[in-house]
């Protein structure tokens, strides 16, 4: 609802991560491992760094200054790189 009010992505959210009460990279990966399709890459924008095991997949963002082009750069750089589950 946020995003729709502030003209971001309208239809577009196709889902969230729950909430578990433990690290955000815990979270993400249990929305990946129930994603509707197939996940070929992502990209994780946030101003904290508690991804877990996907670290890698972080391009860390400031609540003071929000997404910057050196972001969005590195979002792209990171979305260029194929994502595998990992088998452990």
């Amino acid at each position: 609802d946020i995003l729709a009010t502030a003209g971001v992505l309208p239809g577009r959210v196709i889902g969230r991560t729950p909430w578990l009460g433990c690290e955000r990279g815990i979270e993400i990966d249990a929305w990946l491992l129930g994603a509707p399709f197939p996940i070929a890459s992502f990209v994780i924008l946030d101003d904290m760094a508690d991804m877990a095991m996907h670290v890698s997949r972080l391009v860390r963002t400031t609540e003071s200054h929000g997404l910057r082009l050196t972001h969005a750069r590195a979002a792209l750089e990171v979305l260029r790189r194929p994502w595998e589950r990992s088998s452990s």
